[in-house]
């Protein structure tokens, strides 16, 4: 702010032997010395304008006090400097009425996002949870004033910011609106505060003064139109807001009460503070039934603005407690006055006068005591004090009170500070209210809140339900039912022979549990809610219920053994059989109670809900020794694995792998799990950030979360990238030995890059077709250095390309149609459990604590019926078609180890190539697999599908480079050589459906190394990128030599060593392979933005500050 006093000096006549400390007399409105003080102030002559002059006191304020107070209580503008103000003010305009003056009913509700305001922050709206403080009040009382001042402070460095324009017509409203403006001081903070300067009461339907301004103005869209916020626009349908006053005293209220943390009703007349009182519980009780479920009540405050004549009242004016409890000491009686029943409640502005004002004082002091008997007869209330009224809207209250601009700053200064105290303290009050209620909101949820709730007010004169809108912003997935069918499912195999209703009463506990979990990660308020929250889970749970009974709970009846029979529900048809398919018996299917009943579905959902109702009440009884949101998260997920421990043995890690799932986390039952851990078990991502140490982007575990008393040395690592790095992707093409030449390319990467760096671990997901796909696990999962790789590869293609006898003599063909194969299968298995291992799952199974961490990797495949599938070394969330539409292919993961594949099994799948090798049948899965190349010859469309189902907050970024790598291509056309193949297969043995799958799939998909260029092309046209977007040009490579021959068959193993070279000589003098190489030289940096600025004298720039 510019000083008033700069330059500065001692007013004596002689200042040269002056003090440095200057004070400034607002009586005398002099400056003085320390030294000079007592010397000269008293026999000078009052010189002080106004009111000031009647003060018979001079006393002293540091300058730097004195030039803050004077610049926010008497600011020097002139005409076109306010009507700047008011312009440049509109950028602060949160939400507010819009109407049609030619059609009276046409009213509009626009708003703008709250993360707006926000986005001067330097920290993640994610990681802060906002205070929300509004200021309400008469029109004229001050309020832009004391947000000015709470805005700007002493000796701080002040940030260019908007701050409210300070009123100057005491009858009509400045701002309009409602206005937001950041607190600089805490904007970042983990708990920023927001000021909402709300349009005073009284100002009738006349225009604000900052909307008569701007029409006046005529540079107004000129100057103001390049910098505008998005707004969002809502039609009014509620009779009662269609007027200015209406909205003011009906519509603000219904949202600043709702999701204010304090509320500050501001006034100049502290004589009345009898009305302000009832001011305050009026305008909170005419809202208050327009809500549910609100998570905390507001905490108030009586803010007394400029107070005069206070040597006239005998107590301490500046005392906040003791001015509180003396006015609520002194109007203590209105509570017990007679009067009649509280009657409809009507908003001021329906009782206003022609003239369009309302006189606040029609709202007569009886309305308290009328209050009181709403509370004490109606709702059944102790009411013994007026404070205990204010308490029934409030979850506090205070009144302070500032003094006069013709008081001493330094008074005056005291008071703002005393009011920014209070309301820092709200803001930590509120904090821990909102926390014990569960709904804490951080800036991201605030902002859907608030949009939900300018929805809601606008169309719906029903109550606001924050339950309601917290199950909407985060619902309950369709997936919750099966992580709970599972869970039920491992309890009934634990107890196989309990019956039905008891196993639910030990399920209950369970699924409460569950529950109770996702309530809390998923931030839904609960406090005093948990049948409600229950509520939105039922069908879930119910889902479950009858899933568990129709499908998995088996027949009741029992042999003389006492052995349980073995059948279902729906596979009852031989009678009662035991499990090794003996009938014992004839019969139907027989159970003491019918678990999908309507009696036990209520029983069940009883029993859960009274579990929820314990489990939150022991909740908050640990809340209070909670603090912040990652303890919390982990308190609730500690408390979660005790009840739901029964589910485990602990006597040994054979037996409790025997309950783990693949597709339900171990750990807390309800979510997707990401995460294998060395011992099998396999936990979600939120498990996962709650129980491991952790940076800000590693984690760490020591040991497992469900047998706590085996430690893994070393521990458990993993790692996600930050949200500002790139994505680097590798796609390799099916090419049987030919994959060769991929290896050799990806050597010359290496080497060209030269920073000692495995080739590997510059990708983040690595997708392979058949021998890509060997290549693809061989380099991520095996973590082999590309030279080993190289030799791996050569040792695999000479074992598994092995000819039965006969084939490729004259009696070949015959021998290929019998077995389905020109190869033996089992050699192709036996070379591929050589080099990967015979047990070893493509995901989860126990690993030893010393090897390496793996890349993302899958193959493609395709079953018997023609069905694309991948199988892959990760875990991703459950697919959402918002995401990526419905792909072309179907992602495979076992329930649980059982029905998983081992990596040699996955990559024996994806090599199947008809005509070639036997298909795999995987016995677990009841799957028929044959090559991938059947579907994904090149699987660049699936490789950039993954990644955006992966990392789907990256969908709409290009990745830092997607790497494409051929087998080698010729634009030759050789569909001749088979169709002769083909009517030549034909004639001889008219096997015609083995001929149609071997030459019809085999020949044009498999071996068309032309159609995977194909591929690239249209994957590549489908991205529409422009000539002069170079830039992106460079992160889709394509990397595959041609050659002027049909290049060798996928089974030439003979032709090893020339691929080798045609792939070197390739990359000697290929300027593709250095593009490439220098843009994954670049993948290795990203930049981290810490803010950004929107530079206002070029428009579309914007200046960005961060880290690399």
């Amino acid at each position: 702010m510019a000083s008033t006093f700069l330059g500065d000096q001692c007013s004596t006549e002689d200042s040269k032997d002056c003090h440095q400390t200057l004070y400034w007399c607002s009586q005398c409105e002099s400056v003085l010395c320390e030294t000079c003080w007592d010397l000269q102030v008293a026999p000078r002559v009052v010189t002080a304008s106004r009111a000031r002059a009647k003060k018979k006191k001079h006393e002293r304020t540091e300058l730097e006090i004195a030039d803050y107070i004077l610049e926010i209580l008497e600011p020097t503008l002139d005409k076109d400097e306010v009507m700047k103000s008011h312009v440049s003010n509109v950028d602060s305009r949160w939400f507010g009425v819009e109407i049609n003056n030619k059609h009276a009913t046409q009213v509009s509700l626009k708003s703008k996002s709250f993360l707006e305001f926000a986005s001067g922050s330097e920290t993640n709206p994610a990681l802060q949870y906002p205070c929300l403080v509004s200021f309400v009040g008469e029109t004229g009382a001050g309020k832009s004033t004391l947000i000015n001042a709470m805005m700007k402070s002493v000796g701080a460095t002040q940030i260019e910011q908007i701050t409210p324009v300070i009123g100057s017509q005491i009858d009509s409203p400045t701002s309009g609106d409602v206005h937001l403006f950041p607190d600089p001081k805490s904007l970042n903070s983990a708990r920023p505060i927001f000021f909402a300067d709300c349009e005073g009461f009284g100002g009738g339907n006349r225009a604000p003064l900052c909307a008569r301004t701007k029409e006046s103005y005529k540079k107004f869209k000129l100057i103001h139109y390049p910098h505008r916020m998005k707004t969002r626009k809502r039609k009014i349908v509620t009779a009662e807001l269609y007027t200015r006053q209406g909205a003011v005293e009906a519509l603000y209220p219904r949202i600043l009460f709702t999701f204010s943390d304090v509320v500050c009703l501001v006034s100049k007349n502290f004589r009345k503070i009898e009305n302000h009182i009832v001011n305050l519980l009026t305008w909170a009780d005419n809202v208050f039934e327009r809500s549910l479920n609100q998570p905390m009540l507001p905490i108030a405050l009586i803010v007394v603005n400029g107070l005069e004549g206070q040597e006239s009242f005998t107590c301490d004016w500046w005392d906040v407690e003791a001015v509180t409890n003396e006015q609520l000491k002194n109007h203590q009686d209105r509570i017990n006055l007679y009067c009649e029943p509280l009657g409809p409640r009507l908003p001021a502005f329906a009782r206003q006068p022609s003239n369009g004002t309302v006189p606040r004082t029609i709202i007569t002091p009886d309305v308290v005591a009328k209050l009181t008997h709403q509370w004490r007869n109606e709702r059944k209330k102790t009411i013994n004090t007026l404070k205990d009224l204010i308490l029934c809207y409030y979850s506090d209250f205070k009144i302070i009170c500032i003094p006069s601009a013709n008081d001493p700053p330094h008074i005056i200064h005291t008071q703002y500070t005393k009011l920014r105290d209070l309301i820092a303290k709200g803001a930590r009050d509120s904090e821990n209210a909102r926390k014990l209620a569960g709904l804490l909101m951080t800036g991201e949820d605030l902002d859907y809140y608030l949009e939900k709730g300018f929805d809601h007010f606008s169309s719906s004169k029903l109550p606001f339900n924050f339950l309601q809108a917290a199950v909407q912003a985060k619902p309950v997935s369709n997936k919750f039912a099966d992580h709970l069918l599972r869970t039920a499912i491992t309890l009934l195999s634990k107890k196989p022979n309990d019956d039905g209703k008891l196993l639910l009463e030990k399920l209950a506990p369970i699924f409460a549990s569950s529950i109770f979990l996702d309530a809390i990660r998923k931030r839904i308020p609960y406090k005093g809610n948990a049948i409600l929250i229950f509520e939105k889970y039922r069908e879930q749970c119910r889902i479950a219920q009858r899933e568990l009974y129709q499908k998995y709970w088996p027949c009741e009846a029992k042999d003389r053994h006492g052995r349980r029979c073995a059948n279902h529900l729906n596979g009852h048809s031989k009678g009662h059989q035991d499990h090794k398919g003996k009938v014992f018996t004839a019969g139907g299917f027989w159970t003491k109670h019918i678990i999908d009943s309507r009696e036990l579905i209520e029983f069940f959902s009883k029993q859960t809900s009274t579990q929820l109702q314990k489990i939150f009440d022991d909740w908050e009884a640990k809340l209070p020794a909670i603090n912040g949101l990652k303890e919390e998260k982990y308190a609730a997920l500690v408390l979660h694995l005790g009840r739901t421990s029964t589910l485990y043995d602990h006597s040994g890690a054979d037996t409790s792998l025997r309950a783990a799932s693949h597709t339900t986390c171990f750990c807390c039952l309800i979510s997707t799990p990401l995460h294998p851990l060395f011992c099998g078990h396999v936990i979600c991502q939120e498990c996962l950030e709650s129980l491991a140490k952790n940076g800000q982007d590693d984690f760490e575990l020591s040991r497992c979360p469900r047998h706590n008393d085996r430690e893994w040395t070393p521990p458990w690592r993993t790692s996600i990238n930050p949200p500002t790095v790139g994505l680097r992707i590798l796609s390799l093409d099916g090419g049987g030995v030919r994959s060769i030449v991929q290896l050799i390319i990806l050597q010359e990467l290496e080497k060209l890059i030269g920073l000692g760096v495995n080739i590997v671990d510059f990708f983040d997901l690595i997708i392979g077709t058949s021998g890509g796909g060997i290549v693809a696990a061989s380099l991520g999962i095996k973590k082999f250095p590309i030279a080993e790789c190289i030799e791996k590869f050569r040792q695999v293609s000479q074992q598994a390309f092995i000819k039965r006898p006969g084939v490729g003599g004259i009696f070949g063909t015959l021998i290929e149609a019998q077995y389905h194969s020109r190869y033996k299968s089992a050699n192709l298995a036996e070379a591929l459990q050589n080099t990967f291992g015979e047990k070893t799952l493509i995901f989860g199974g126990q690993r030893d604590p010393t090897s390496e961490e793996t890349t993302r990797v899958g193959v493609s495949t395709t079953t018997s019926t023609g069905r694309a599938i991948l199988l892959a070394n990760y875990q991703r969330s459950a697919l959402t078609y918002s995401v990526v539409g419905r792909p072309g292919y179907c992602f495979y993961r076992g329930e649980t180890a059982e029905e998983e594949l081992k990596v040699w099994e996955a990559l024996r799948a994806t090599s199947a190539a008809p005509r070639y090798f036997k298909s795999y049948y995987h016995k677990a899965s009841g799957h028929a697999f044959d090559d991938g190349g059947i579907k994904y010859n090149n699987p660049v469309v699936l490789a950039n599908t993954e990644r955006k189902i992966i990392w789907p907050e990256q969908k709409e970024r290009d990745p830092d480079i997607l790497l494409s790598i051929g087998t080698l291509w010729c634009d030759e056309d050789k569909s001749s050589s088979k169709d002769m193949d083909e009517s030549s297969s034909k004639a001889r043995f008219g096997l015609h459906r083995y001929a149609r799958k071997v030459f019809n799939i085999a020949a044009n998909a498999i071996e068309d190394d032309l159609d995977c260029e194909k591929t690239w092309s249209n994957f590549y046209e489908s991205l529409n990128i422009a000539e002069e977007e170079g830039y992106r040009k460079k992160k889709y490579c394509r990397l595959n030599p041609k050659t002027s021959n049909a290049p060798p068959a996928l089974d030439s193993v003979s032709s090893l060593h020339e691929l080798q070279e045609t792939a070197r000589h390739y990359c000697s003098t290929s300027p593709e392979v250095k593009n490439a190489a220098s843009t994954l030289i670049a993948s290795l940096f990203y930049f981290e933005l810490k803010n950004a600025k929107e530079d206002k004298s070029r428009q579309g720039w914007w200046t960005c500050e961060g880290e690399r």
